[in-house]
């Protein structure tokens, strides 16, 4: 059951911690704008991981951004930082056991979230998991099928009151940006490509259960080439070699590799400047879908419901015939298995008339 409620004082400082992936980064967005327009006069600081910090970085309604400690040397250097700042309240947006354990050593004057208490006769449970706010801790409910938006939104409740799924559902077009692509010499074909002819294409994945056989991303990217269509595929640098393979054979004018050239950043002024937008379930298909470009979303090892894009028009292409992992990061040898053989039944002619939708939607 929720309380939800003010606390007593204004706060001073708001340490919001998500220290996972750029999806986990992505959806935690729209509660760090609630919390920035509840909290105007306070100072946000958006304490994540390094993709989620290239994310954030430059973001308006987000003050600072700080890596979330990841070693006790690190975690040390973070609490002389900002132990005994009055009136801070630390907002656990995820179950990590890092920032559990920093915000319990912070001794923050409030704090609320999915605080996990170690109990020698407790197992830890993500779903099971106390709010701890300033004046007694309550629990807070959160079913496993619960999409990534609204756990972020519902641990910041008690501080935020009640959630309007409008405010949530408000795109973020400041990841769209344009003038974080200025430093991005793309080349001249694309620049010259019309936008109604651009396809963002993103193979990665942050577990390689989320992946899509490479042989069917060639065959994808080269009928949307046969269509009049320009493609481009984004990742690392490290996928870059990957990239090379999917696009072979494919006239070089109409297809390009973008692996290690466009950062993080850069990644929603990409995706607004593209007609659509095909992707596995990563955080670049909600970076996509939070600046309103359609995206096709291919899944097979995780549920829409709760990883599946959240703004704006998209389609998810899935088949699902083997039951879906409720949590990636804890995976036996027969779930996983059965992830990649869902991703593997996905056909690319479901993938072309999803595309096909999204277009004349």
């Amino acid at each position: 059951m929720h309380r939800t409620a003010a606390p007593p004082v204004e706060p001073e400082v708001i340490l919001a911690f998500e220290p996972f992936g750029l999806g986990d980064a992505v959806c935690a967005l729209p509660t760090l704008r609630l919390l920035k327009e509840r909290f105007g006069d306070a100072e946000l600081h958006f304490v994540t991981g390094p993709l989620g910090a290239a994310l954030a970085e430059g973001l308006p309604f987000i003050d600072v951004v700080e890596r979330c400690p990841a070693a006790f040397g690190e975690m040390r250097s973070f609490l002389k930082c900002h132990r005994g700042r009055p009136r801070t309240l630390a907002v656990l947006l995820n179950d990590g056991w890092w920032p559990n354990v920093t915000a319990l050593r912070l001794g923050a004057a409030w704090h609320c979230g999915y605080l996990y208490r170690p109990r020698r006769d407790a197992r830890y449970h993500p779903d099971r998991l106390s709010s701890a706010t300033w004046d007694r801790e309550v629990r807070i409910d959160v079913p496993s099928q619960t999409h990534l938006v609204w756990r972020a939104a519902k641990a910041a409740q008690p501080a935020l009151g009640e959630l309007n799924e409008a405010d949530l559902r408000r795109p973020v077009p400041e990841l769209a940006d344009a003038s974080f692509l200025e430093s991005v010499e793309l080349p001249r074909a694309w620049c010259e490509a019309s936008t109604a002819e651009r396809v963002l294409l993103h193979p990665g994945a942050g577990s390689s259960l989320k992946r899509w056989p490479a042989r069917k991303w060639h065959d994808l990217a080269s009928l949307l080439v046969d269509e009049g269509r320009v493609v481009c595929i984004d990742g690392s640098a490290d996928e870059r070699a990957e990239a090379e393979a999917i696009l072979e054979g494919i006239p070089p004018a109409r297809a390009f590799n973008f692996c290690g050239l466009v950062g993080i950043g850069a990644i929603g002024a990409l995706a607004a400047s593209c007609a659509l937008a095909v992707s596995t379930d990563s955080g670049v298909a909600h970076v996509a879908s939070a600046v309103g470009c359609p995206v096709a979303v291919l899944m097979g090892a995780t549920s829409a419901e709760t990883s599946g894009p959240f703004w704006g028009r998209a389609e998810v292409v899935a088949d699902q015939a083997l039951p879906v992992p409720a949590r990636l990061d804890r995976v036996d040898g027969e779930a996983a298995a059965a992830a990649r053989e869902n991703m593997a039944r996905v056909r690319v002619g479901a993938v072309l008339e999803a595309v096909g939708r999204l277009k004349h939607a």
